[in-house]
């Protein structure tokens, strides 16, 4: 059993563990531990098993680490991958005990690494491997090469889904262009982009329709604007005229092959450096 690590309460986590285990050819039963309130959907979670993080615990690094060592002895992983986090979200796989002679791998992507780092109270685990999933800023690569076997650059591939495309896109006959608002929270940010996307139709003087795919609607969304929820986006994207995303990985990694109908707005993050991955796609474009 593969013990795969995604400690954060969004959707972004998952979503980047499937791809990464699906792009490693990995069949082995994997089981998610996980705080993430999608976790129990399982068009985000696929046949994984979910290990629950327990909420009570936020916070309290003392008490999470006697968690986590009980919790994977309980396991008994044959591999365990670490997402995002290269000593864990509080700090709490710093000088850890991980069992011995269970390989170990990092997934890496962006971070903030100047408030990050001050975080680990000890030093960072030593890694078998590191994938990185995008070219990461200096300070922060050199760190965890320090700790890494190998540093391996990595493309992720998202598992093929099965699931029929709702007819709210699919629909030949509408007469308008189709403008999709993709992002799972949090209202405020939803309420941003959805201006975003009304201020832009009217400077250009086009009617689109507007859809927002998203778990809820925001408070006071127009009800004009219709709503899906939808996963995965990626596969709505060959049908859309325009994307308005965040910055978050995962929404720049898959609208890359529609950068030119990608717009998008980095959010702060206090980890996550979203402009950092904004300013390199304007790069691009």
């Amino acid at each position: 059993m593969i013990l795969y690590y995604a400690a954060g309460g969004g959707l972004g986590h998952l979503t980047r563990g499937r791809a990464l285990l699906h792009t490693l050819g990995i069949d082995a039963p994997v089981a998610m531990m996980t705080a993430s309130r999608f976790a129990a959907d399982r068009r985000v979670s696929g046949e994984n098993r979910i290990v629950a993080i327990p909420s009570e615990l936020a916070g309290d690094r003392a008490g999470y680490r006697r968690w986590l060592i009980e919790a994977i002895d309980r396991l008994a992983p044959e591999a365990i991958y670490l997402d995002a986090f290269p000593a864990g979200i509080l700090g709490e796989f710093a000088g850890f005990p991980f069992p011995p002679n269970v390989p170990l791998y990092h997934v890496a992507r962006i971070l903030r690494w100047d408030a990050y780092r001050p975080l680990p109270e000890g030093a960072l685990p030593l890694f078998d491997a590191t994938y990185v999933t995008e070219p990461l800023a200096s300070p922060h690569e050199e760190a965890v090469a320090a700790r890494s076997g190998s540093m391996l650059p990595i493309d992720l591939i998202d598992p093929p889904v099965e699931a029929g495309l709702p007819p709210i896109v699919t629909d030949e006959a509408r007469n308008a262009p189709l403008w999709l608002v993709v992002h799972s929270g949090p209202d405020d940010e939803i309420g941003e982009l959805l201006d975003y996307a009304s201020q832009s139709a009217g400077a250009e003087g086009i009617e689109p329709r507007i859809v927002l795919v998203a778990p809820s609607s925001p408070a006071g969304a127009s009800g004009a604007i219709s709503r899906i929820d939808f996963y995965p986006a990626r596969l709505l994207f060959p049908h859309a005229d325009r994307i308005i995303t965040g910055c978050g990985f995962n929404a720049m990694r898959q609208t890359l092959p529609w950068r030119s109908r990608h717009r998008f707005i980095p959010f702060p993050r206090r980890y996550d450096d979203q402009y950092l991955r904004a300013a390199r796609r304007r790069a691009l474009i």
